[in-house]
């Protein structure tokens, strides 16, 4: 699932039919399961996303210091860095490096959609509360 998969879903479910607030008090706990659920699977690839970050972090430093041997060059077919960098040379490579920019990317789209699916699970917390002020707002109006 992304956030766009999210935002769809949510659009779909956020509306409270005011014709049936029983029925959308009872859903409340349901969109709650619902949601936490995806927040959950989401938030756990992000933080594998980031595992897998450090490591491909740590494996690009070693590749643009010459420091891996050519079984591990082989085994992510990668061909062995030419050029002599100095160590403090090493952001400029990795920060354009097009592996660690993909992975960011993924980042940081994950990291939307966990944030995204935070604000939808504490607007689901409060939906029993606007349900019950639109019930005695209704009920203040009709006398």
């Amino acid at each position: 699932r992304n956030s766009e998969d999210s935002e769809r879903m949510w659009a779909e479910d956020s509306p409270i039919q005011p014709t049936d607030y029983d029925h959308e008090t009872l859903k409340t706990s349901l969109l709650h399961a619902k949601y936490y659920k995806i927040y959950r699977d989401i938030s756990a690839q992000y933080s594998r996303k980031k595992i897998y970050r450090n490591k491909l972090l740590k494996l690009k430093t070693e590749y643009y210091l010459g420091d891996l041997d050519k079984d591990t060059l082989d085994k992510y077919g990668w061909k062995q860095f030419q050029k002599r960098i100095l160590k403090t040379e090493l952001p400029i490579y990795l920060n354009a490096d097009e592996d660690i920019i993909n992975v960011d990317l993924q980042l940081s789209d994950l990291n939307f959609a966990v944030e995204f699916l935070e604000s939808i699970i504490k607007s689901i917390n409060n939906r029993n509360f606007h349900i019950r002020n639109v019930v005695d707002y209704l009920k203040f109006k009709n006398g």
